[in-house]
């Protein structure tokens, strides 16, 4: 039997009642339907007071993975100064890995703050309110290497049952190198695959790397992955609608980075957008968002960007590094869209 990993539910209130402590007045509507079966244990729930005041919710189980679970509580009105007037209080089940992921999944909790509850009580108490979710049980351990060094400390560790799987240990999946191959970045870099504005629009689009997106997708899928374990994600909202517009496959989705948070799939293609002589990235400066896209993959997780645009900033200059210490890095000459 494993040990309990201990999540950290974060009411930042004075109040909740004595009722709020039963697991049964948790909200479970929010977990992933693989998890929310009728066997799914109840939580050991526990509540801690701070000196302050503010109420530390613990919730103890031993089935969830370290980034796949949200529960929700309603609270009372908060004493803080910055909380004063908010009726009710959404908290997302947190762990200290949470302060990682992107802004907007602790914006949408309690609108209209930008530091979620969690962030505010690591800074009033450190890391003596927090502990560290270390076993992941989603991602190959390639895949999982470069964010556990970048935004955890090199702190995580793919559990047995996840550290080698590829798309090939599928059902029906051919062993092709597609699907053996856990992480891939192609390279674009030199062949003119430039980014432009969406006309009548300022979201940014980049067709040539469209195309090399769309053809890898169809290799996964001639290979026998099925569509539903495949997702496509970018950045950018008018790139999203390109893909969806060439890549028209029922069971398949295709969203952005905030449309994935809190979810996976057995294989994910990243398409940077990004390509310019003046190596501006936009939206992808935020790491914390390319930590979210990056953290959805299971057992294959494939990007195409410009590493000539990309690495201006240090991230994606590691992170192209790292590809290609892992002998994953190609570029797109050896493809059949090359120029």
């Amino acid at each position: 039997m494993t040990a309990p990993r201990t999540l950290m539910l974060l009411a930042g209130i004075t109040a909740l009642g004595g009722a709020s402590a039963r697991a049964q007045d948790f909200d479970r509507s929010r977990v992933p339907a693989a998890q929310a079966t009728p066997k799914m244990p109840s939580p050991d729930v526990h509540r801690r007071t701070l000196p302050n005041g503010l109420e530390l919710w613990v919730v103890e189980r031993h089935d969830l993975p370290i980034v796949n679970a949200v529960l929700t509580v309603r609270a009372g009105a908060a004493n803080d100064g910055a909380d004063a007037g908010l009726a009710t209080v959404t908290a997302g089940l947190l762990d200290e890995g949470s302060t990682r992921r992107s802004g907007p999944e602790f914006a949408r909790a309690v609108e209209g703050l930008g530091i979620s509850l969690f962030e505010r009580l690591m800074a009033l108490h450190g890391h003596s309110v927090s502990r560290m979710l270390t076993v992941q049980y989603r991602m190959n351990e390639a895949i999982m290497a470069f964010p556990s060094r970048e935004l955890y400390d090199d702190r995580l560790q793919a559990d047995a049952s996840v550290c080698e799987h590829v798309l090939a240990g599928l059902p029906g999946v051919a062993a092709d190198e597609a699907a053996q191959s856990p992480i891939e970045f192609v390279d674009t870099a030199g062949a003119s695959f430039d980014e432009e504005v969406e006309p009548g629009g300022e979201s940014r689009l980049n067709r040539q790397e469209a195309d090399l997106v769309c053809r890898k997708v169809r290799r996964l899928l001639d290979c026998g992955v099925e569509p539903r374990d495949i997702a496509v994600i970018a950045p950018y909202a008018a790139q999203v609608r390109l893909l969806r517009e060439r890549l028209s496959v029922p069971g398949m989705e295709i969203d952005s980075v905030d449309g994935f948070q809190g979810r996976e799939k057995e294989a994910v293609l990243i398409s940077l957008v990004r390509s310019n002589p003046q190596g501006e990235i936009g939206f992808l400066q935020d790491v914390r968002r390319m930590n979210v896209a990056m953290t959805r993959a299971r057992r294959k997780l494939l990007l195409v960007g410009d590493s000539a645009t990309l690495s201006a900033h240090p991230f994606y200059r590691r992170m192209i590094e790292y590809f290609e210490g892992a002998g994953a890095y190609r570029t797109v000459w050896e493809e059949d869209v090359a120029p």
